[in-house]
């Protein structure tokens, strides 16, 4: 159970947040149930709770590629958009023994009421939320991050929906 940490209620400085996302990572790292490998998984990819069943690395490409579980029908007729290939961020090269050799695959459902229970102030949604704030934060392209999170291309939806800047930024 993680008590304490606040997720963007109202901005936080520079110095909240980094305090706030390491209290995160600690817990998810001490849970070595398959629901705190996998919100790392998630923290650090930028996929959906429910891309997590789909998700394969390669890496020898030093990449994942995961199903686009947010289709339009019109996008679902391009086989291209079916599935995206992303490169692994470090935090995952990190993980890559436990990702290997311990259980993180998780039903969607499953993972998303169980990660209510196991950590209270935190959601699936709120850990894909960080990534792509981080992501913005450390000046990384809004178009290329759409991409990498299963967006359409344009400003709207990572932009406005799910970057949450620091007040410090």
């Amino acid at each position: 159970e993680i008590s304490g940490i606040t997720f963007f209620p109202k901005p936080l400085s520079q110095k909240e947040e980094k305090i706030e996302l390491e209290k995160l990572k600690n817990a998810l790292r001490s849970d070595r149930s398959p629901f705190g490998l996998a919100g790392l998984i998630i923290l650090y990819s930028g996929i959906r709770g429910f891309e997590l069943e789909s998700l394969t690395f390669d890496w020898m490409q030093g990449t994942f590629t995961v199903k686009n579980a947010k289709l339009k029908k019109s996008q679902k007729v391009n086989p291209l958009n079916l599935y995206r290939t992303v490169p692994i961020f470090p935090g995952l090269w990190l993980l890559r023994e436990r990702i290997e050799n311990e259980e993180w695959v998780i039903p969607p459902r499953i993972l998303s009421n169980n990660f209510k229970v196991l950590f209270e102030t935190c959601t699936v949604k709120d850990l894909r939320h960080t990534f792509t704030t981080k992501a913005r934060e450390a000046g990384i392209d809004n178009e290329l991050v759409n991409r990498w999170t299963g967006h359409m291309p344009g400003p709207n939806q990572t932009a406005n929906t799910y970057t949450h800047f620091s007040m410090d930024f």
